[in-house]
């Protein structure tokens, strides 16, 4: 497990290094000089990589068979695949994703709600180390959302898997009080 890590990143060392995650998982984790944005933190990361790999958002919670995502991803020969829910139960995210019939990305739009989006990006994504190498330049700030993300879709290469299990966003203290009340019950 690899933690990619800047603003207050001692804080989340010392608390690696004092508990055990769980058995039989390596815990790593690489600290940027500057923030780097989400995609400069991976290309920082860069050497520390798998040939395919999650990306899980720290600020999402998502309960799913990530086993059988990673599966789906590496049979489905695309180099990089979100996880997206429908939205029906209304999270309070806007959707921010378009799914083609093919289940291919057509259109990834962070901040602004469109009516043909119809999906939520719920904060799991598989993607191939050679699109680190290959799309995002070293040393500098760079956004998956802003600047991989839509060389991905029209290349035709950027999958979705949708799941019917709700996701979280604990990015608010408002949100985070409701996933809270969730893991009381």
């Amino acid at each position: 497990m690899l933690f990619l890590l800047s603003y207050k990143s001692e804080v989340v060392v010392n608390f690696l290094n004092e508990v055990r995650i769980i058995e039989g998982i390596s815990v790593s984790y690489s600290v940027e000089p500057s923030p780097l944005g989400t995609a400069g933190a991976l290309q920082h990361a860069c050497d520390m990589l798998a040939s395919e790999f999650l990306i899980i958002n720290g600020d999402s919670y998502l309960d799913m068979n990530y086993i059988e995502f990673m599966d789906r991803f590496r049979g489905s020969g695309l180099d990089a695949m979100m996880t997206v829910y429908d939205n029906a139960s209304n999270t309070d995210v806007a959707n921010n994703v378009k799914v083609g019939k093919d289940g291919l990305l057509l259109q990834y739009q962070k901040g602004r709600q469109e009516d043909q989006l119809t999906h939520v990006d719920a904060g799991v994504l598989a993607i191939k180390r050679n699109v680190v190498v290959e799309l995002i330049p070293s040393g500098r700030v760079c956004s998956l959302e802003d600047e991989v993300y839509p060389k991905l879709i029209a290349a035709g290469r950027f999958g979705s898997y949708l799941t019917r299990q709700r996701f979280y966003d604990i990015g608010t203290p408002a949100r985070l009080r409701e996933f809270e009340e969730v893991m009381k019950k």
